[in-house]
């Protein structure tokens, strides 16, 4: 893993980013990525920092570009990340397109948490999720980080069809949509019951 840190550090500081080596030691079992933070940090516990961006999300996007293409550049590395937390400041396209890649090209993680999202690329987003198929924990907020909210997630409906994929899922908070049927919710909840899932969903 020392070696792993020392690549990002030498590929992120070409562009003032911020990755502490003190984080990333031999004891280090997963890589935690913040994208949306002022200084990209990586870290072991997954804390993020408190240097947040205050400004819109085109100024967020260059650093979302850079992981997106750091990561499509070395498949490798994608496959090292365990946990990924991604946030939109104001649920902005380009923002959102980019984490769609960021988590498309992280094809083994365990965590993932995403606040807030633009609606007009959620089949996509749905998409690169369901291909998750190693996730112990999913939260998904429709709040971005400036507050606003955005569309539902996804339809009750394609959450159990989902779960199936994911034998080691352990936690789903997920914003969803549309008519539930008493006998879907009822075997929904049979499901988590049966899986240990700690399941919510809301409208």
């Amino acid at each position: 893993m020392g070696g792993i840190a020392l690549f990002l550090s030498r590929e992120f500081a070409l562009f003032g980013t911020k990755l502490p080596i003190k984080s990333c030691t031999k004891r280090s079992k997963s890589m935690v990525i913040h994208p949306f933070l002022k200084d990209m940090v990586l870290t072991r516990d997954g804390r993020a920092s408190e240097q947040e961006l205050d400004e819109d999300d085109s100024n967020h996007a260059p650093e979302s570009y850079l992981l997106a293409r750091t990561l499509s550049e070395s498949p490798k590395l994608g496959s090292l990340v365990r946990r990924l937390v991604l946030g939109t400041h104001r649920h902005g396209y380009q923002t959102t397109e980019l984490h769609i890649k960021i988590v498309t090209h992280c094809t083994a993680l365990e965590d993932l948490k995403i606040w807030g999202y633009n609606g007009w690329l959620l089949a996509d987003y749905q998409a690169a999720v369901r291909n998750l198929r190693n996730l112990r924990t999913l939260n998904i907020s429709r709040y971005c980080l400036a507050g606003f909210e955005t569309d539902s997630f996804m339809g009750f409906e394609e959450i159990l069809p989902m779960l199936r994929t994911m034998p080691r899922m352990e936690q789903l908070r997920i914003p969803t949509m549309g008519y539930c049927e008493d006998s879907d919710l009822v075997a929904l909840e049979k499901y988590c019951e049966s899986q240990g899932i700690d399941c919510h969903w809301s409208s």
